[in-house]
C-alpha cells in the first residue's frame, strides 16, 4: 500500500486537497468519500491536529489517484534490491563451494578406483623394488581407508555451510521485509 506523510494538515480535508486532485460538480461529495477512505485507512487522523509533521499515513486503493509528488518513496525497496544482490552474491558463493566439493569428491574417487586396478599396483610395486631410493612406493600412498575417512571429512564439512546458507537466506528474507530504522524510531517516540 503506498503511504504519503502529513506536512502539518489542520484537517483531513486539508490533507485530501493536497493529495488528490479532485474537480467537477460533485466536488464535495469526492472530497467527503476521500476523506471517509482516509480515515478509515488511518484512524490516528481523527485527532489529526495532535499528529506531528511526518507521521506517515497509508493511501487506500478506495480513494482517487494520488499526485505522484505526494507520496513517500518507497523505503523498502533500497533494502529489497540490496538483499536480493546479495543473496544472488551469496547463492553463487555457495554454488562455488558445492562444485569445488564436487569436484574434489570426483577426484578421489577417481584416484580411489586407479589406485586399486591390478596394473597400478604392479606399476607401484616394480617402481617401489627398483633401486631408485624410492623404498616402498606403495606404502606412501593413501589407503582406500584414508581417502573415504577425506570423503567423510568433505561431507561433513558442507553441512554447517548449508545450514548457513540457510540461515543467511532468512536473515536478508528478514532484512528486506523489515521496517526501516527511522519508522521504528518514531513510531516508539509517538508510544511515548
Amino acid at each position: 500500500m503506498p503511504f504519503t506523510i502529513l506536512k502539518g494538515e489542520q484537517s483531513v480535508a486539508e490533507l485530501v486537497h493536497r493529495l488528490f486532485d479532485i474537480k467537477g460538480p460533485d466536488l464535495q461529495a469526492q472530497v467527503q468519500r476521500a476523506s471517509n477512505n482516509l480515515l478509515k485507512a488511518n484512524p490516528q487522523l481523527k485527532d489529526i491536529r495532535k499528529l506531528p509533521a511526518g507521521t506517515p499515513i497509508a493511501i487506500p486503493d478506495t480513494v482517487p489517484q494520488v499526485r505522484p509528488e505526494e507520496l513517500a518513496p518507497d523505503t523498502s525497496t533500497p533494502r529489497t534490491i540490496a538483499s536480493q544482490n546479495i543473496q544472488t552474491a551469496f547463492d553463487h558463493l555457495v554454488q562455488r563451494l558445492n562444485d569445488i566439493d564436487a569436484a574434489a569428491v570426483e577426484n578421489i574417487k577417481s584416484s580411489m578406483a586407479r589406485l586399486q586396478t591390478t596394473q597400478m599396483k604392479m606399476a607401484i610395486k616394480a617402481a617401489g623394488d627398483q633401486e631408485f631410493g624410492m623404498g616402498d612406493l606403495l606404502s606412501s600412498f593413501p589407503s582406500a581407508a584414508d581417502l573415504s575417512e577425506t570423503l567423510k571429512e568433505i561431507a561433513a564439512a558442507a553441512k554447517p555451510r548449508q545450514q548457513a546458507a540457510t540461515d543467511l537466506s532468512a536473515a536478508l528474507s528478514s532484512f528486506a521485509g523489515a521496517e526501516p530504522l527511522a519508522s521504528t524510531i518514531k513510531a516508539r517516540k509517538r508510544k511515548t
